[in-house]
């Protein structure tokens, strides 16, 4: 359905679409999406093998049916070709639907629905516990406190995390019997042998926040101590639920070593001739105690010798997926088939990133897109739709956060190679396969055939010439929905667009290392001609002209970045910059950086300040090479919405700068770089949620302003190469944060190697906490 959306909503290709067919078509593919959603909710995944096939059947008429609209695109678009005869689509489609109805009618309430923790590990012995003692210590303080209410506790992480068994040594197990439908009889008799009674229950495996709600209240509250503990994959039903939430993480490679140790060896120590082989394969088992577990016990069971364990470390991924590891896939497996419909593709299109890559989070919204995974919401654009079902994955612990960016959003993800097998495992089982939409390259030769693929929406090309000039061809426009358009290189990359780049409607993404856009051609007065209205991301652009028509053109970017070469090179050609303040036309401009030719630090002080101008939505900011005055300081601190500022190469009249009380009132981190601030004074309130301050290179600055002391959300305060007297400011204001009880906040100062004894010893004479890093290479 985002297909055929595209192309009745594309201004290019003149299709002829028959609305009634289109009609019908949209019936039948809603009524199979709630077939699939219904059947997927019940986690019939893999169980009820008529159902698989019935939606695997579904998928390919739909594959079908897409890929005549494409063609039908194409062909109008090039040659005007004839119009769509959607006969044979519709019929299909009907047969299909009557065939769902039918298995509806058979079936009616009566597919399977499997229980997540019905396959039990096996696994023996004594209860191991090794990398929890801080979450064991935190779990007992709450179930042994003095709280007289009762206390509900979650303990949340990925499948295979461990800690259960312990819990289970502590409870004895309460028989009910009752109808499996009858759930008021069997919630009653729960509550029955509860009430009045002090006691401990734990659920484990708890799936939804339905499901909680509807037995929540089979747990009396008497006052007695009584506790409640239950494990879940889902971090917000964690939230939603408990008071108390234990977050479980993966174990560190000697964790995972002293796990298996143990596992193979009890008490006893490990052969010396076996350590090194051993600590590799405990290390392969990347943090989850259950893969220790099951390698641990195959490794227990079998001769101890130096080759058979080689050969163990050479095939553990298949030691893990099949035989002794069928309970490892079968745990997680389990979190697949309870996948709603929307974010299984999404899951299985994990599998297609290397092993241990730290997947972009901006590269795979754009890639989901590209694939027409999403389900569009309303007026959402799809990449905040894609970022929810990513999130929706990491609270499921199926994904795992990777590094931040400064505003404290996701930037990366990673997979853990237990949960990648998995996905391959399925996709090739369900013939998941992308469909031709996305292409990657670093070949020349390969870029004009790309040119044939008109199905393309995503085409990242990654040149390995040093340095080198990329010419798109005008024939470019022919990828008629192609989305995210991404050149980059390892050396100096320019690339030459078309001035038809400006018909491409669809885009969303243009990423390169440096980009030269043509002004836009004249409007013809047209309905939407010209007008990227969809471009989103706008990364690497040179020397552009930002005119008021130009930024008329891009009228929903988000994300800028601009440079302006040393070409620029005298006062007559920086004048071109007076267009900048046109970018406050952007009102969705949420990310903008600006490169300047480094020449303009030599120009008079007003010239940049009274063309400094920025929309309010900005959230960050990041200038290079410019001359700043105070007022162009105080434009910037009064933007209501920014939270990250980095300020690179900045030259301050004066030498200094006062943040009056308001400034910067949503400002998470501000990074300043080789700058010749001298004096910087803060009023109280000014900066008043900052997280993050990053001090670099600034080395004529005296001192950390003091009021920084009293911003009690700030936790880092990083120095690098500057004064000594900047360093012990910044030690000042946390000895200041620590007689006040806050021990949050982190002093990290390097300095320069010759300067730092003298420091050192004034510091200790101080009495002042530092962690000082004489080195730090770039």
């Amino acid at each position: 359905m985002n297909t055929v959306d595209y192309i009745q909503n594309h201004p290019q290709p003149s299709t002829s679409l028959d609305h009634s067919s289109i009609q019908l078509l949209r019936g039948n593919i809603c009524f199979f999406l709630d077939f699939i959603e219904t059947y997927s909710s019940h986690g019939h995944g893999g169980i009820n093998e008529t159902v698989d096939d019935l939606v695997n059947q579904i998928a390919a008429a739909a594959h079908v049916a897409e890929d005549a609209f494409e063609s039908h695109a194409i062909s109008q678009f090039r040659d005007g070709g004839d119009s769509l005869d959607l006969h044979k689509v519709i019929v299909a489609m009907d047969l299909l639907r009557d065939k769902t109805l039918k298995v509806k009618e058979e079936r009616g309430l009566k597919h399977h629905q499997p229980t997540p923790n019905s396959s039990k590990p096996p696994i023996s012995g004594e209860t191991i516990m090794v990398g929890f003692d801080d979450n064991l210590t935190q779990l007992l303080d709450v179930l042994t406190g003095n709280e007289s209410s009762r206390q509900i506790i979650s303990i949340v992480g990925m499948a295979g995390i461990g800690l259960l068994s312990h819990l289970k040594e502590l409870t004895s197990n309460i028989e009910l019997v009752a109808n499996e439908r009858d759930e008021y009889r069997l919630g009653e008799q729960l509550y029955k042998t509860l009430v009045g009674r002090r006691y401990l229950v734990v659920l484990d495996d708890m799936w939804s926040v339905e499901v909680w709600d509807k037995i929540k209240f089979y747990f009396p509250d008497d006052g007695n101590g009584s506790r409640l503990v239950f494990t879940t994959r889902f971090s917000d039903l964690a939230v939603y639920c408990s008071s108390v939430c234990v977050e479980m993480n993966l174990l560190n490679e000697y964790e995972c070593w002293e796990l298996l140790c143990v596992r193979v060896f009890g008490h006893e120590d490990c052969p010396v001739e076996l350590e090194l082989i051993g600590r590799e394969i405990a290390a392969m088992c990347k943090g989850l105690p259950l893969s220790v577990t099951v390698i641990g016990g195959l490794l227990q069971k079998s001769a101890k010798t130096v080759e058979y364990w080689q050969d163990v470390l050479v095939n553990i991924r298949s030691v893990l997926s099949s035989g002794e590891g069928d309970h490892c896939l079968n745990v997680l497996y389990s979190g697949y088939t309870h996948l709603p419909a929307h974010l299984k593709p999404c899951f299985l299109y994990m599998g297609t990133f290397k092993e241990d890559s730290e997947i972009q989070v901006s590269q795979l919204t754009r890639l989901l897109v590209a694939e027409g995974f999403l389900k569009p919401e309303g007026n959402r654009v799809l990449e905040e739709v894609a970022e929810d079902y990513l999130k929706n994955l990491v609270d499921r612990n199926l994904v795992v956060v990777g590094k931040l960016h400064k505003n404290g959003k996701i930037r990366s993800v990673q997979i853990h190679d237990l949960v990648r097998d998995l996905c391959i495992s399925i996709a090739e089982k369900e013939k998941f396969c992308p469909d031709g939409r996305v292409w990657f390259t670093s070949k020349d030769s390969c870029v004009e055939d790309v040119l044939q693929k008109c199905k393309l929406r995503f085409f990242a090309y990654n040149t390995l010439s040093l340095n080198s000039l990329f010419v798109l061809p005008s024939s470019i426009s022919l990828l008629w929905n192609l989305q995210t358009l991404i050149i980059g290189g390892i050396g100096y990359c320019l690339v030459n667009a078309p001035v038809e780049i400006w018909n491409m409607s669809q885009l969303r993404h243009v990423v390169c290392n440096n980009i030269h856009l043509p002004d836009p051609p004249p409007s013809d007065g047209g309905d939407g001609f010209c007008i990227l209205r969809n471009l989103q991301t706008l990364v690497g652009v040179v020397n552009f002209r930002w005119s008021e028509e130009a930024c008329k053109r891009v009228p929903n970017v988000k994300k800028l970045h601009v440079r302006f070469h040393d070409s620029f090179a005298g006062y007559e050609d920086c004048l071109y910059l007076v267009y900048l303040q046109n970018l406050r036309c952007l009102h969705m401009l949420e990310s903008l950086k600006i490169q300047f030719p480094f020449c303009i630090l030599q120009y008079p002080m007003d010239l940049l300040s009274k063309r400094l101008s920025f929309p309010t939505c900005l959230n960050k900011l990041h200038l290079i090479n410019c001359s700043l005055t105070r007022v162009d300081l105080a434009t910037i601190g009064s933007l209501p919405h920014l939270q990250v500022v980095e300020l690179e190469h900045i030259s301050v009249l004066g030498g200094k700068w006062s943040a009056v009380a308001g400034d910067f009132p949503s400002l998470k981190c501000l990074r300043i770089n080789s700058c010749d601030l001298v004096y910087w004074g803060v009023e109280a309130s000014a900066f008043r949620v900052l997280e993050r301050l990053v001090v670099e290179d600034l080395w004529q600055l005296k001192e950390i302003p003091a009021e920084m002391g009293k911003i009690y959300t700030l936790k880092l305060i990083y120095l690098h190469h500057c004064s000594e007297s900047a360093a012990i400011s910044a030690m000042e204001i946390k000895k200041e944060q620590e007689s006040f009880g806050n021990d949050d906040l982190l002093i990290q100062v390097n300095i320069s190697f010759y300067s730092s004894y003298g420091f050192l010893v004034r510091a200790k004479e101080e009495g002042l906490p530092i962690d000082v890093m004489r080195y730090r290479p770039f």
